[in-house]
């Protein structure tokens, strides 16, 4: 296999698996979950007695902080049923697996596995399954905590990158903005985003002046 060969099977799978990331389809919750408790038994554990699911990553962090202080599972399900997060400060998304958003590292597996014949520890096909069904995973003894896929992803060039809207947004939950990979607060977003908004403005960043006349 010569090195043209190689880099067109990359590009391949980069394509295929990028699609997948930015997929906002949303996801087989049942699937997932089926998914999740193949993985706990896979690694030697006991399936969780219980996996919720949310919204976003921000909802699960919220519980995750609740589990490692001790609350009962039936007091985040209250949390999920009630939508209270709002009562709650943000904290650090720390999750095992970040579903769509490892896309990329989990098709380069992908391809060394299908390609190239390269073994995957057991777990792998499974991981490769849940990728495509979830936004984000936290996992622990007894409960996962399964976040929904975007309901909004947008890229430019491999970046994180809308000058229309949010790049990142989780229905109006949770939104995240983005120029060219770097995140900005709404204020900053909207101040550096409004030339590219205005139709004149972009004709005269972006060098196409074909529709001001119709416009």
């Amino acid at each position: 296999m010569t090195e043209k060969d190689k880099k067109e099977i990359e590009d391949r799978y980069n394509e295929t698996w990028k699609n997948i990331m930015l997929d906002t389809t949303p996801g087989d919750m049942e699937k997932a979950k089926k998914i999740v408790n193949q993985l706990y038994v896979i690694k030697g554990h006991k399936e969780p007695s219980s996996i919720l699911i949310v919204k976003n990553p921000v909802q699960g962090a919220v519980l995750a902080h609740m589990l490692r202080e001790g609350k009962p599972i039936s007091y985040l399900e209250n949390v999920i049923e009630t939508d209270t997060f709002d009562n709650f400060p943000d904290y650090e998304i720390d999750s095992s697996f970040a579903g769509a958003s490892e896309a990329f590292w989990v098709g380069w597996y992908d391809m060394k596995e299908k390609e190239f014949a390269e073994k995957m520890p057991p777990g792998f096909d499974e991981l490769r399954q849940l990728t495509e069904e979830i936004g984000w995973l936290f996992t622990y003894s007894d409960c996962a905590i399964i976040c929904e896929k975007p309901t909004v992803m947008v890229e430019s060039g491999g970046d994180l990158h809308n000058y229309e809207g949010p790049a990142v947004a989780f229905n109006a939950d949770l939104e995240i903005y983005a120029i060219s990979g770097e995140y900005k607060s709404k204020e900053e977003w909207e101040t550096e985003s409004a030339p590219y908004r205005c139709s004149l403005g972009r004709a005269v960043l972006q060098g196409d002046y074909s529709k001001i006349e119709e416009e």
